[in-house]
């Protein structure tokens, strides 16, 4: 018997899923029928997908209905809202509308970031951060502790009670 499969709307698309020597897809925010043991197999692999039956059929069909989004200006429909926005800009605002974008306060800044600034006046430089941390340029990227290649002495010492290396 046949098992109806649904991918919701915040599903992943499935495709080339292998299974019974052929590869099986299905979209997102779709139903389709699958052999018995193929859409087993799909409900097991992907947990997001929903086994159609006659007790949430209702459920799914209300699921599956995309929003529309119209442009109060003209005729234009879609579905998705990045589309519908981007639409929006190619018309002309309305004077109410230019009004309201004109009465917006202006943000201001509460403070200024860095106490360096407050205390000198002036910003420090990488090269005064580094002195006031005591990094020297003789330091290099591993810092002055680094004395031996800890590659080769891992490879010469051998395992620990614990497991672990050079123990």
């Amino acid at each position: 018997m046949p098992v109806a499969v649904y991918n919701p709307k915040h599903g992943a698309s499935i495709r080339d899923f292998v299974w019974s020597k052929a590869k099986w897809n299905l979209g997102v925010n779709k139903i389709l029928s699958f052999p018995d043991e193929v859409g087993e197999a799909l409900l097991k692999t992907y947990d997001f997908l929903l086994k159609v039956d006659h007790k949430n059929i209702k459920e799914v069909k209300k699921n599956m209905v995309v929003n529309k989004y119209k442009c109060e200006y003209c005729k234009f429909e879609t579905n998705t809202r990045v589309a519908y926005l981007n639409h929006k800009k190619t018309h002309k605002l309305s004077e109410e509308d230019k009004a309201v974008l004109g009465s917006i306060e202006q943000a201001n800044p509460e403070g200024r970031y860095g106490m360096e600034e407050k205390i000198t006046g002036t910003r420090l430089t990488q090269a005064d951060i580094e002195k006031q941390e005591g990094i020297t340029k003789e330091a290099g990227f591993y810092g002055p502790g680094l004395q031996n290649d800890t590659l080769t002495d891992m490879k010469i010492r051998k395992s620990g009670r614990d497991g672990n290396f050079g123990g």
